[in-house]
């Protein structure tokens, strides 16, 4: 993981940053800190690394991200090695920003403003959850958050979805909120 310390980073200064190993991925952490305990997500940077992500840095002369990479076991690394330079460029960036929860809803802001027609439509969202059971045991199955003891995940409902005054945060009303790991 690698704070976001480049002043030429534009929407994302100041943020934290996810690499994934066996992915090749680079994620925006979405974070939000409720009665001290911390929650949130991850959402998906759209690039192509040439082998899988590593040790992330800021170089401190250019502002730019270097991630390392190589090829090895449970990695869907295209090339045995790499090393890439991630950068802002200025352009417009249209992505998910920032995640918050409450019993409003789930509210996404985005670093753009939405058309309002479409992030209005309940129809263009879907959500799955699902928890896991910790034991001493590695991993776990998935387990249904309605129904613990019963394996899988289970869709949730969007009732509804508004859009804010500013048109960059949709807030998604759902059937049936609740708690869970995923």
């Amino acid at each position: 993981q690698e704070w976001v310390t480049s002043k030429s980073w534009g929407p994302f200064e100041g943020e934290l940053l996810h690499t994934s190993y066996g992915q090749s991925s680079l994620y925006l952490v979405l974070k939000e800190e409720i009665g001290g305990q911390m929650q949130g997500g991850v959402v998906r940077f759209p690039l192509r690394f040439t082998s899988s992500a590593m040790r992330p840095r800021f170089n401190p002369n250019d502002g730019h991200l270097y991630v390392a990479g190589l090829k090895g076991w449970q990695s869907n690394a295209g090339r045995i090695t790499g090393f890439d330079r991630v950068r802002y460029t200025g352009a417009k960036v249209y992505m998910v920003k920032g995640l918050k929860v409450n019993n409003a809803g789930i509210h996404i802001t985005f670093t753009q403003k939405l058309d309002s027609k479409i992030a209005v439509d309940s129809e263009n969202y879907a959500i799955s959850r699902w928890n896991y059971k910790r034991t001493g045991a590695y991993g776990s199955p998935i387990f249904k958050v309605s129904q613990p003891d019963q394996l899988g995940k289970e869709g949730v409902i969007v009732r509804s979805a508004k859009l804010s005054q500013d048109g960059r945060t949709v807030t998604l009303v759902l059937e049936d909120l609740r708690s869970c790991d995923q």
